[in-house]
């Protein structure tokens, strides 16, 4: 499909670029050789840096999180994850990771699962976590379309009010619309800042013209 929407735009020359977002590493590969300008919105691979691209700060997320839970008091925590991973993940893992180490904490008081995006394996995976003898009393949650499946399997396991989960999120580019009533860490720049930014880079692309940052990350801040 893609290669015939970039064949179809060439001979029509109707595109002055394209945006790729959480495509296969196969489809950004393709995209940077197929004679259009190209910005990916979203975190590469390691092979793949040379292409273009604008990214929330992962590393800088997990950090402020994982903080933010260790200030609350909470020593055991899961960090849930979909399945279908990304090279963001790495980097918001390693700032988990770095601010757990910093505090001394033993290795498994991050419990990491990787779950599909589906309601059903969300709530059953999270019945296993509050199951557990020592369970996690924090949910760490890497996408705000998650929240919501969280709060309702929360909700559902009959826990009492000191028995909750607190759940914390990464969430996208705000946006109008009313924020979810969680901790969470999102970026400094609202959405239209980032396409904004984006359309720039294609424009500069398009023109010939070198970029001033081959690889632009987006700043991040906690929102309690």
């Amino acid at each position: 499909y893609v290669r015939e929407l970039v064949r179809s735009a060439n001979a029509a020359g109707e595109v002055a670029g394209m945006v790729a977002l959480s495509c296969p590493r196969e489809v950004y590969r393709f995209l940077a050789h197929a004679g259009l300008p190209v910005v990916v919105f979203g975190s590469l691979y390691a092979d793949q840096l040379d292409i273009a691209s604008v990214d929330v700060d992962n590393y800088e997320t997990g950090r402020l999180l994982t903080e933010h839970l260790l200030r609350s008091g909470h020593r055991r925590m899961a960090l849930l994850c979909k399945s279908q991973g990304r090279p963001g993940d790495n980097e918001f893992f390693d700032g988990v990771s770095e601010v757990l180490t910093a505090a001394g904490l033993p290795h498994n008081s991050l419990i990491v699962r990787i779950v599909p995006p589906d309601e059903q394996a969300f709530a059953a995976q999270l019945r296993l976590l509050a199951e557990m003898p020592d369970r996690p009393t924090a949910l760490i949650v890497r996408s705000g379309l998650f929240v919501r499946a969280a709060e309702s399997a929360v909700s559902s396991l009959g826990l009492s009010a000191a028995e909750r989960m607190e759940i914390v999120y990464q969430d996208h580019p705000p946006a109008k619309g009313k924020p979810l009533p969680y901790t969470c860490v999102r970026p400094k720049l609202h959405f239209h800042e980032i396409t904004a930014l984006i359309g720039k880079m294609l424009q500069r692309l398009s023109q010939g013209e070198p970029l001033e940052q081959q690889r632009v990350v987006v700043p991040v801040e906690l929102r309690i």
